[in-house]
């Protein structure tokens, strides 16, 4: 078959499709290489003097528009959108650097979008195709099937794939048998360890649509931890504002902690937060990972004393643990009950493809003994329980979506080291079997 007859098949396979339900008919290998390839484009990340540093592939998702891997683009001073012999210069627009997700601006560019699908009509075992430009050879096709439907670990995309891919293959796009994007391909690592043969993955096409949301936050988080590492630096608080409580830590205070993770082989890390100003109710700190070989070993928070909110702290090799409030004693809220129903942000462990969010059943609030290495201590001990809203939701059934949807979070708060001296955060999955049991505990305490 020549290559107008592919194009004209290609073509009436689409038009067909178009007038079945969804489903009934799906295209053959060549007619989905026909009929989103000219959506596939390799992408250049170029150094200073404009010679090519990395190589990988876009899709172009909108008029003018290119998504790809953010890794693709790293130290990249400039960016280049290129096919056989034709080359556009691309912008960067919206970098949602956590999912690895970054949206390309490129004028004059008339390349046809392609249709997103979502990873909820994905099911293990059907069909899909990875198109993209790997080992910086031209486009290529290449077949496979969804493998699996992931989401338990955050270092890992959700969709899992047999399809295979390779260096440059990186932002390239992973289609179902009619053609629609339903994911970004990306070559990953875990740990220092390149996975197995045949373990592929993909980023869902659903979260190229809260890209400019997501790098927009991103963007706005940077700039506030910047104004408070300019103001730590200047030896001053931000504003200029003294403590709004004798019981808020002082400028230096030091806390060692660490993490310990009790239903995965006992691994463990140490890690020191360290105030660096305060202003009024907010306390900005500084936290420093043991792991000396990272590129980026400490980070800025400005945490606010009296907000009722959960938050993730992002420790070494993708591990992290959750805190709460954790300058509450500072506040008078332990005078009465806590209003755990208002609390302002969800408890941050459903991901992507998971449950809506989180309901809190209940607490109990008690004051007992705790001992910990860095010493034993007078404790207000706060336990939070909560489960899943639509946590026995048949889609949290299916193979792949293992999650947590019950958990009992405690803490207890010393007034002596004016911050929690243990938290112990245990979580259960649909089975009622154990997801996972992490303990922080403090080590050594410094008061300023």
């Amino acid at each position: 078959m020549n290559k107008s007859a592919r194009r004209l098949s290609a073509s009436l396979a689409t038009a067909l499709s178009a007038l079945l339900p969804a489903g009934a008919y799906a295209l053959a290998p060549d007619q989905v290489f026909e009929k989103v390839s000219p959506s596939v484009w390799a992408i250049r990340g170029l150094d200073a003097t404009e010679r090519p540093m990395s190589y990988g592939s876009g899709v172009v998702i909108a008029p003018g528009k290119v998504i790809t891997n953010c890794h693709v683009l790293a130290r990249a001073k400039a960016i280049q959108v290129r096919r056989e012999n034709v080359s556009y210069e691309g912008k960067l627009e919206h970098a949602d650097v956590e999912r690895d997700l970054c949206q390309i601006s490129v004028a004059g560019f008339t390349a046809p979008p392609v249709e997103l699908g979502s990873i909820d009509h994905l099911k293990v075992g059907q069909r899909a195709y990875a198109i993209g430009n790997p080992q910086r050879f031209a486009l290529t096709l290449s077949e496979g099937l969804i493998s699996g439907l992931r989401g338990e670990d955050p270092r890992v995309p959700p969709i899992q794939t047999t399809a295979p891919i390779s260096p440059g293959s990186s932002g390239g796009g992973l289609f179902d048998a009619d053609g629609k994007l339903v994911g970004i391909t990306t070559l990953i690592f875990v740990g220092r360890e390149r996975l197995a043969q045949s373990i592929n993955f993909a980023l869902p096409a659903d979260w190229i649509r809260e890209v400019p949301e997501r790098a927009a936050a991103a963007l706005a988080k940077r700039k506030e931890q910047a104004a408070a590492r300019t103001a730590a630096a200047a030896g001053a608080t931000p504003g200029g504002k003294p403590p709004a409580s004798p019981a808020l830590p002082d400028i230096g205070a030091t806390w060692k902690y660490r993490y310990s993770d009790l239903k995965y082989g006992r691994i463990t890390q140490e890690f020191t937060l360290r105030v660096t100003g305060i202003d009024g109710w907010t306390v900005i700190e500084s936290l420093e990972r043991s792991d000396k070989a990272a590129a980026s070993r400490t980070s800025q928070a400005a945490i606010g004393a009296q907000n009722l909110t959960f938050s993730e702290r992002i420790l070494d090799s993708g591990r992290s643990f959750v805190e709460f409030a954790p300058y509450l004693l500072a506040t008078e809220m332990l005078d009465r009950p806590l209003p755990w129903r208002e609390v302002g942000a969800a408890y941050p462990m459903v991901r992507s493809g998971g449950a809506a969010g989180w309901t809190f059943d209940g607490s109990r609030q008690d004051h007992e003994q705790v001992k910990v290495q860095a010493g034993t201590y007078q404790a207000v001990r706060i336990e939070i329980s909560g489960r899943a809203v639509n946590g026995r939701d048949a889609n949290l059934s299916r193979p792949g979506y293992n999650l947590a949807t019950r958990f009992r979070y405690t803490l207890w708060y010393a007034p002596e080291v004016k911050r929690y001296v243990k938290i112990r955060q245990q979580s259960w999955d649909l089975r009622d079997a154990e997801y996972g049991d992490e303990v922080i505990e403090l080590l050594e305490y410094k008061g300023s």
